[in-house]
């Protein structure tokens, strides 16, 4: 079997060049809903909190535990990886517009619970170790999120996300 390289690489290009657009088009539209997005990550990383056993709640992007606030910011919310995952999924031409929105749900769902997890386990890591090993585990974490996370659900989705598409007999 002769692989013709030109269209390989048309192919790529194509793929690159829509995963751009769509995730520039994706990250503008989160920016527009940022406080939003900013408080569901605070209140879901309080809850990581207070099922850790640590004493905790949320106030707009604010997370108070144990006499301390963290602030969540843009960057703690997952959004540019959010867009890039969403990006991925809806760039990819060998699957259909119903598994890629499988994919979508399937993204939003999965990277949120992951970061919401991160962020509160990194939260918790500070109560239990002091601020410095949390910024530790923080960089550690964060790096592994950005690599893995959007890596990793990517490949979920391409591998096994075509079950809800029923074939036609």
């Amino acid at each position: 079997m002769q692989i013709d390289w030109r269209e390989q690489a048309r192919l790529g290009s194509r793929f690159i060049l829509k995963l751009v657009l769509f995730s520039l088009l994706i990250y503008g539209g989160l920016l527009l809903i940022k406080p939003m997005v900013e408080s569901i990550t605070a209140w879901g990383s309080s809850l990581v909190l207070v099922l850790l056993g640590i004493k905790s709640w949320s106030s707009g992007n604010l997370v108070m535990f144990t006499n301390q606030t963290a602030k969540i910011i843009e960057l703690c919310t997952g959004s540019m990886e959010l867009s890039l995952l969403l990006g991925a999924v809806l760039a990819t031409e060998d699957r259909t517009w119903r598994q890629k929105a499988w994919g979508v749900v399937f993204s939003i769902a999965s990277l949120y619970i992951i970061n919401i997890v991160r962020v509160g386990v990194t939260l918790a890591s500070a109560v239990w170790f002091g601020w410095k090993f949390a910024e530790l585990i923080h960089t550690v974490l964060f790096k592994f999120f950005l690599v893995f996370a959007i890596l990793g659900l990517y490949a979920l989705w391409y591998i096994w996300i075509p079950w809800p598409v029923r074939k036609k007999n």
